[in-house]
Protein backbone atom coordinates (compact mmCIF):
# COMPACT_ATOMS: atom_id res chain seq x y z
CA UNK A 1 0.00 0.00 0.00
CA UNK A 2 2.95 2.36 -0.06
CA UNK A 3 1.87 3.66 -3.44
CA UNK A 4 -1.26 5.15 -1.91
CA UNK A 5 0.70 8.01 -0.43
CA UNK A 6 1.96 9.15 -3.84
CA UNK A 7 -1.40 9.29 -5.59
CA UNK A 8 -3.13 12.65 -5.76
CA UNK A 9 -6.63 11.89 -7.09
CA UNK A 10 -7.82 8.33 -6.75
CA UNK A 11 -11.30 7.46 -7.97
CA UNK A 12 -13.98 6.35 -5.55
CA UNK A 13 -14.58 3.17 -7.53
CA UNK A 14 -10.90 2.13 -7.47
CA UNK A 15 -10.53 2.80 -3.73
CA UNK A 16 -13.59 0.71 -2.89
CA UNK A 17 -12.79 -2.12 -5.31
CA UNK A 18 -9.21 -2.50 -4.06
CA UNK A 19 -10.26 -2.68 -0.42
CA UNK A 20 -13.15 -5.07 -1.06
CA UNK A 21 -10.85 -7.38 -3.03
CA UNK A 22 -8.37 -7.51 -0.16
CA UNK A 23 -11.16 -8.25 2.33
CA UNK A 24 -12.24 -11.21 0.20
CA UNK A 25 -8.66 -12.46 0.08
CA UNK A 26 -8.02 -12.18 3.82
CA UNK A 27 -11.40 -13.48 5.03
CA UNK A 28 -11.07 -16.22 2.42
CA UNK A 29 -8.10 -17.62 4.33
CA UNK A 30 -10.54 -18.75 7.03
CA UNK A 31 -13.69 -19.88 5.17
CA UNK A 32 -14.62 -21.43 1.84
CA UNK A 33 -17.75 -22.42 -0.06
CA UNK A 34 -20.35 -23.98 2.22
CA UNK A 35 -18.33 -23.56 5.43
CA UNK A 36 -20.23 -22.75 8.65
CA UNK A 37 -19.16 -19.74 10.71
CA UNK A 38 -20.30 -17.54 13.59
CA UNK A 39 -20.11 -13.78 14.20
CA UNK A 40 -20.13 -12.50 17.77
CA UNK A 41 -20.20 -9.09 19.45
CA UNK A 42 -22.90 -7.92 17.04
CA UNK A 43 -23.29 -4.11 17.42
CA UNK A 44 -26.80 -3.88 18.84
CA UNK A 45 -26.79 -0.11 19.31
CA UNK A 46 -27.35 3.09 17.37
CA UNK A 47 -23.79 3.68 16.14
CA UNK A 48 -24.32 3.44 12.39
CA UNK A 49 -20.64 2.86 11.68
CA UNK A 50 -20.68 -0.44 13.54
CA UNK A 51 -23.69 -1.56 11.51
CA UNK A 52 -21.76 -0.67 8.35
CA UNK A 53 -18.89 -2.86 9.52
CA UNK A 54 -21.22 -5.77 10.28
CA UNK A 55 -22.95 -5.53 6.89
CA UNK A 56 -19.55 -5.47 5.18
CA UNK A 57 -18.44 -8.54 7.13
CA UNK A 58 -21.68 -10.28 6.22
CA UNK A 59 -21.41 -9.37 2.52
CA UNK A 60 -17.86 -10.73 2.28
CA UNK A 61 -18.60 -13.91 4.24
CA UNK A 62 -21.77 -14.61 2.23
CA UNK A 63 -19.85 -14.24 -1.01
CA UNK A 64 -17.14 -16.60 0.19
CA UNK A 65 -19.37 -19.26 1.76
CA UNK A 66 -22.68 -18.88 -0.07
CA UNK A 67 -24.54 -18.86 3.24
CA UNK A 68 -25.57 -16.83 6.27
CA UNK A 69 -23.76 -17.27 9.58
CA UNK A 70 -24.92 -20.20 11.70
CA UNK A 71 -24.89 -18.03 14.80
CA UNK A 72 -24.81 -14.29 15.52
CA UNK A 73 -25.03 -12.65 18.96
CA UNK A 74 -24.47 -9.33 20.61
CA UNK A 75 -22.35 -8.99 23.70
CA UNK A 76 -25.48 -8.90 25.91
CA UNK A 77 -27.22 -11.89 24.28
CA UNK A 78 -24.23 -14.17 23.77
CA UNK A 79 -24.63 -17.79 24.89
CA UNK A 80 -21.62 -20.09 24.49
CA UNK A 81 -23.72 -23.26 24.60
CA UNK A 82 -26.08 -21.89 21.94
CA UNK A 83 -23.11 -21.07 19.69
CA UNK A 84 -21.77 -24.60 20.01
CA UNK A 85 -25.19 -26.06 19.17
CA UNK A 86 -25.82 -23.80 16.16
CA UNK A 87 -22.22 -23.79 14.89
CA UNK A 88 -20.40 -26.85 16.26
CA UNK A 89 -17.61 -26.36 13.72
CA UNK A 90 -16.11 -23.50 11.75
CA UNK A 91 -14.37 -20.25 12.67
CA UNK A 92 -15.74 -17.69 15.09
CA UNK A 93 -15.41 -14.13 13.80
CA UNK A 94 -15.15 -11.34 16.37
CA UNK A 95 -16.84 -8.20 15.04
CA UNK A 96 -14.41 -5.54 13.83
CA UNK A 97 -14.26 -1.82 14.54
CA UNK A 98 -12.37 0.55 16.77
CA UNK A 99 -12.69 -0.98 20.23
CA UNK A 100 -9.67 -3.29 20.51
CA UNK A 101 -8.06 -1.89 23.66
CA UNK A 102 -9.19 -0.18 26.82
CA UNK A 103 -11.04 2.88 25.44
CA UNK A 104 -14.22 0.75 25.25
CA UNK A 105 -13.35 -1.95 27.84
CA UNK A 106 -16.54 -4.06 27.79
CA UNK A 107 -15.87 -5.21 24.24
CA UNK A 108 -12.22 -5.96 24.96
CA UNK A 109 -13.09 -7.95 28.07
CA UNK A 110 -15.66 -9.90 26.07
CA UNK A 111 -13.23 -10.91 23.30
CA UNK A 112 -10.58 -11.87 25.86
CA UNK A 113 -13.17 -14.08 27.56
CA UNK A 114 -13.92 -15.70 24.19
CA UNK A 115 -10.23 -16.49 23.79
CA UNK A 116 -10.31 -18.33 27.11
CA UNK A 117 -13.57 -20.20 26.39
CA UNK A 118 -13.02 -21.27 22.78
CA UNK A 119 -9.48 -22.65 22.85
CA UNK A 120 -10.67 -25.47 20.56
CA UNK A 121 -11.87 -23.16 17.78
CA UNK A 122 -10.32 -20.77 15.27
CA UNK A 123 -10.92 -17.21 16.45
CA UNK A 124 -10.66 -14.49 13.81
CA UNK A 125 -10.66 -10.85 14.86
CA UNK A 126 -12.16 -8.84 11.98
CA UNK A 127 -10.28 -5.59 11.20
CA UNK A 128 -9.80 -3.38 14.24
CA UNK A 129 -7.91 -0.28 15.38
CA UNK A 130 -5.89 -0.81 18.57
CA UNK A 131 -5.71 1.78 21.34
CA UNK A 132 -4.52 1.04 24.88
CA UNK A 133 -3.84 3.48 27.71
CA UNK A 134 -3.07 1.14 30.61
CA UNK A 135 -0.21 -1.35 30.97
CA UNK A 136 -2.34 -3.72 33.06
CA UNK A 137 -4.92 -3.94 30.27
CA UNK A 138 -2.13 -4.61 27.77
CA UNK A 139 -0.85 -7.51 29.87
CA UNK A 140 -4.35 -8.98 30.19
CA UNK A 141 -4.63 -8.90 26.39
CA UNK A 142 -1.23 -10.57 26.00
CA UNK A 143 -2.19 -13.31 28.45
CA UNK A 144 -5.56 -13.99 26.79
CA UNK A 145 -4.57 -14.12 23.14
CA UNK A 146 -1.00 -15.30 23.56
CA UNK A 147 -2.30 -18.53 25.03
CA UNK A 148 -4.83 -19.21 22.26
CA UNK A 149 -3.59 -21.79 19.72
CA UNK A 150 -5.52 -20.48 16.68
CA UNK A 151 -6.13 -16.73 17.00
CA UNK A 152 -5.88 -14.50 13.92
CA UNK A 153 -5.79 -10.71 14.21
CA UNK A 154 -6.65 -8.27 11.42
CA UNK A 155 -5.96 -4.56 11.99
CA UNK A 156 -6.88 -1.47 9.95
CA UNK A 157 -3.80 0.76 10.24
CA UNK A 158 -0.02 0.61 10.50
CA UNK A 159 0.04 1.99 14.04
CA UNK A 160 -2.04 -1.01 15.13
CA UNK A 161 0.29 -3.40 13.27
CA UNK A 162 3.31 -2.03 15.12
CA UNK A 163 1.55 -1.98 18.50
CA UNK A 164 0.33 -5.57 18.12
CA UNK A 165 3.79 -6.78 17.19
CA UNK A 166 5.78 -4.84 19.78
CA UNK A 167 3.44 -4.68 22.77
CA UNK A 168 1.08 -7.64 22.36
CA UNK A 169 3.45 -10.20 20.83
CA UNK A 170 0.97 -10.93 18.03
CA UNK A 171 1.38 -11.21 14.25
CA UNK A 172 -1.43 -9.12 12.75
CA UNK A 173 -2.47 -8.72 9.13
CA UNK A 174 -3.11 -5.23 7.73
CA UNK A 175 -6.65 -5.35 6.29
CA UNK A 176 -9.14 -2.59 5.33
CA UNK A 177 -12.18 -1.74 7.39
CA UNK A 178 -14.83 -4.38 6.75
CA UNK A 179 -17.45 -1.76 5.78
CA UNK A 180 -15.77 -1.63 2.39
CA UNK A 181 -17.17 -5.10 1.85
CA UNK A 182 -20.52 -3.43 1.12
CA UNK A 183 -19.25 -1.89 -2.11
CA UNK A 184 -20.24 1.27 -3.98
CA UNK A 185 -23.78 2.50 -3.25
CA UNK A 186 -26.16 5.10 -4.71
CA UNK A 187 -27.32 7.97 -2.52
CA UNK A 188 -30.64 6.97 -0.96
CA UNK A 189 -31.96 10.55 -0.92
CA UNK A 190 -31.60 13.90 -2.69
CA UNK A 191 -29.73 16.54 -0.61
CA UNK A 192 -31.78 19.27 1.06
CA UNK A 193 -28.75 20.98 2.67
CA UNK A 194 -25.47 22.19 1.23
CA UNK A 195 -23.54 20.66 4.13
CA UNK A 196 -24.16 17.97 6.75
CA UNK A 197 -21.81 18.15 9.74
CA UNK A 198 -21.61 14.69 11.31
CA UNK A 199 -19.61 15.32 14.50
CA UNK A 200 -18.91 13.09 17.50
CA UNK A 201 -20.53 13.75 20.87
CA UNK A 202 -18.84 10.87 22.76
CA UNK A 203 -15.46 10.48 24.47
CA UNK A 204 -13.59 10.25 21.14
CA UNK A 205 -14.60 13.77 20.10
CA UNK A 206 -12.06 16.58 19.75
CA UNK A 207 -12.55 20.18 20.79
CA UNK A 208 -13.32 22.18 17.67
CA UNK A 209 -14.33 25.78 17.12
CA UNK A 210 -17.98 24.87 16.69
CA UNK A 211 -18.95 28.50 16.21
CA UNK A 212 -17.23 28.63 12.84
CA UNK A 213 -18.81 25.38 11.67
CA UNK A 214 -22.24 26.51 12.86
CA UNK A 215 -21.90 29.64 10.74
CA UNK A 216 -21.83 27.65 7.48
CA UNK A 217 -24.98 28.59 5.54
CA UNK A 218 -27.62 25.96 4.81
CA UNK A 219 -25.83 23.40 7.00
CA UNK A 220 -27.24 20.69 9.25
CA UNK A 221 -25.47 19.42 12.37
CA UNK A 222 -25.94 15.75 13.28
CA UNK A 223 -24.45 12.69 14.93
CA UNK A 224 -25.49 9.04 14.77
CA UNK A 225 -28.84 9.17 16.53
CA UNK A 226 -29.20 7.20 19.75
CA UNK A 227 -32.14 4.79 19.81
CA UNK A 228 -34.79 5.10 22.49
CA UNK A 229 -35.67 1.93 24.45
CA UNK A 230 -39.20 2.10 23.00
CA UNK A 231 -37.92 2.31 19.44
CA UNK A 232 -35.54 -0.61 19.96
CA UNK A 233 -38.32 -2.75 21.45
CA UNK A 234 -40.66 -2.14 18.51
CA UNK A 235 -37.90 -2.70 15.95
CA UNK A 236 -36.97 -6.01 17.57
CA UNK A 237 -40.60 -7.17 17.74
CA UNK A 238 -41.14 -6.35 14.08
CA UNK A 239 -37.87 -8.04 13.11
CA UNK A 240 -38.83 -11.18 15.06
CA UNK A 241 -42.24 -11.36 13.39
CA UNK A 242 -40.62 -10.83 10.01
CA UNK A 243 -38.08 -13.60 10.70
CA UNK A 244 -40.81 -16.10 11.60
CA UNK A 245 -42.86 -15.12 8.55
CA UNK A 246 -39.88 -15.79 6.29
CA UNK A 247 -39.24 -19.25 7.73
CA UNK A 248 -36.63 -18.65 10.45
CA UNK A 249 -38.15 -21.11 12.93
CA UNK A 250 -35.23 -21.96 15.21
CA UNK A 251 -33.97 -19.43 17.75
CA UNK A 252 -30.51 -19.19 16.18
CA UNK A 253 -31.94 -18.59 12.68
CA UNK A 254 -34.36 -15.96 14.02
CA UNK A 255 -31.49 -14.24 15.79
CA UNK A 256 -29.45 -14.09 12.57
CA UNK A 257 -32.46 -12.67 10.69
CA UNK A 258 -33.25 -10.09 13.40
CA UNK A 259 -29.68 -8.82 13.57
CA UNK A 260 -29.43 -8.56 9.79
CA UNK A 261 -32.63 -6.52 9.71
CA UNK A 262 -31.52 -4.21 12.53
CA UNK A 263 -28.12 -3.59 10.93
CA UNK A 264 -29.73 -2.72 7.60
CA UNK A 265 -32.21 -0.34 9.23
CA UNK A 266 -29.47 1.48 11.13
CA UNK A 267 -27.20 1.70 8.11
CA UNK A 268 -30.01 3.07 5.94
CA UNK A 269 -30.78 5.70 8.57
CA UNK A 270 -27.15 6.84 8.61
CA UNK A 271 -26.90 6.84 4.82
CA UNK A 272 -29.93 9.14 4.65
CA UNK A 273 -28.39 11.53 7.18
CA UNK A 274 -25.20 11.81 5.11
CA UNK A 275 -27.09 12.02 1.82
CA UNK A 276 -29.05 15.01 3.11
CA UNK A 277 -25.95 17.14 2.45
CA UNK A 278 -24.44 17.97 -0.91
CA UNK A 279 -21.16 17.77 1.02
CA UNK A 280 -20.20 16.52 4.49
CA UNK A 281 -17.83 17.50 7.31
CA UNK A 282 -17.18 14.68 9.80
CA UNK A 283 -14.86 13.54 12.57
CA UNK A 284 -16.17 9.96 12.47
CA UNK A 285 -14.20 7.27 10.65
CA UNK A 286 -17.39 5.79 9.28
CA UNK A 287 -18.61 9.21 8.28
CA UNK A 288 -15.55 9.21 6.02
CA UNK A 289 -16.00 5.58 4.93
CA UNK A 290 -19.75 5.81 4.29
CA UNK A 291 -19.30 9.05 2.35
CA UNK A 292 -16.79 7.15 0.22
CA UNK A 293 -19.23 4.25 -0.32
CA UNK A 294 -21.96 6.77 -1.25
CA UNK A 295 -19.60 8.90 -3.38
CA UNK A 296 -20.32 12.04 -1.33
CA UNK A 297 -17.67 14.83 -1.34
CA UNK A 298 -16.47 15.39 2.22
CA UNK A 299 -13.87 16.79 4.59
CA UNK A 300 -12.80 14.71 7.60
CA UNK A 301 -11.17 15.76 10.87
CA UNK A 302 -9.49 13.29 13.21
CA UNK A 303 -10.89 11.85 16.43
CA UNK A 304 -9.23 12.15 19.84
CA UNK A 305 -6.40 9.65 19.18
CA UNK A 306 -5.79 9.84 15.43
CA UNK A 307 -7.89 6.88 14.29
CA UNK A 308 -9.15 8.48 11.06
CA UNK A 309 -5.79 9.86 9.98
CA UNK A 310 -4.14 6.50 10.57
CA UNK A 311 -6.76 4.78 8.45
CA UNK A 312 -6.53 7.32 5.66
CA UNK A 313 -2.73 7.01 5.57
CA UNK A 314 -3.08 3.28 4.97
CA UNK A 315 -6.06 3.13 2.61
CA UNK A 316 -7.79 6.32 1.39
CA UNK A 317 -5.07 8.93 1.04
CA UNK A 318 -5.44 10.76 -2.29
CA UNK A 319 -9.16 9.97 -2.63
CA UNK A 320 -10.53 12.60 -5.00
CA UNK A 321 -13.80 13.24 -3.12
CA UNK A 322 -12.15 13.69 0.30
CA UNK A 323 -9.82 16.10 2.09
CA UNK A 324 -8.35 15.86 5.60
CA UNK A 325 -8.44 18.95 7.85
CA UNK A 326 -6.75 19.60 11.18
CA UNK A 327 -8.98 22.47 12.34
CA UNK A 328 -12.44 23.91 11.83
CA UNK A 329 -11.17 26.87 9.71
CA UNK A 330 -9.24 24.50 7.46
CA UNK A 331 -12.29 22.23 7.15
CA UNK A 332 -14.37 25.15 5.92
CA UNK A 333 -11.67 26.15 3.42
CA UNK A 334 -11.24 22.60 2.11
CA UNK A 335 -14.98 22.18 1.71
CA UNK A 336 -14.73 24.42 -1.35
CA UNK A 337 -12.13 22.12 -2.95
CA UNK A 338 -14.21 18.92 -3.04
CA UNK A 339 -17.10 18.08 -5.30
CA UNK A 340 -16.90 21.16 -7.50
Amino acid sequence: MSEHGTETSRSTESVIAAQRALLLTEFGKHVGRGDPYAIIDFPDHGNVGDSAIYLGELSVLRELTGRDPSYVASLARFDAAALRRAAPTGPIFLHGGGNFGDVWPRHQQFREKMARIFTDRRLVQAPQSIQFQDDTAIQQCVDSFGAHPDFHLMVRDRHSVTFAQERLGLSPTLVPDAAFGIGLLPRPATPTHDVVMLLRTDKEKVNLDATLLQSIPNAREADWRAESPKSRTWQRRFANARAIATGALTKSKRQVSVYNYLANQRFDRGARVLSDGRKVITDRLHGHIMCTLLDIPHVYLDNSYGKIGRYADAWTKGLGIARQATSAPQAVDLLNQVGN
